[in-house]
Parts: C-alpha cells; structure tokens; sequence
C-alpha cells in the first residue's frame, strides 16, 4: 500500500501500555478534495472516528518489540 501524502491526512499518537511499552497509534483518513480547512489542526487535534468507511485505516506500532497491529481498514459506512 502507498499513501500520497497531499491526498490523506495522517495522525500519529504516543501512548504508554500497560506495562509501559511505548506505543505509536497511526491513523490514516482520505481528505475530501477541496475542503483543507477540516485538516488545519492535525498536529493539535486528534481526529475521532466512529465509521470512516474504506477511506479510513489505522494501525499500532510497539517501539520496544518492533511489531505492529494489523492494519484495519474501516468497511463500507
């Protein structure tokens, strides 16, 4: 899979496990074309999904044991 930078927006969250492994969320969402101004706050405002459809994905990264989640891609809303 190859994401186009300008087409989607990306969102990477750290977060500690419970036995305080360092975790790297990665949400990945299609951005309406033509709209930016949903996108201005990326870097300071975590975008919640309920249903993002086929456009939104995510996965969770393990820094310590190098392994990743499966990446989840939403169904059809």
């Amino acid at each position: 899979m190859r994401i186009v930078q300008p087409n989607y927006g990306i969102q990477y969250k750290v977060t500690l496990s419970q036995n305080g492994d360092k975790l790297v969320e990665i949400n990945a969402f299609a951005k309406e074309v033509g709209n930016d101004s949903h996108y201005r706050n990326l870097n300071s405002e975590e975008v919640i999904v309920f249903d993002g459809g086929s456009s939104f994905f995510n996965t969770t990264i393990n820094l310590k044991t190098k392994k990743a989640s499966v990446i989840r891609i939403h169904g059809f809303a």
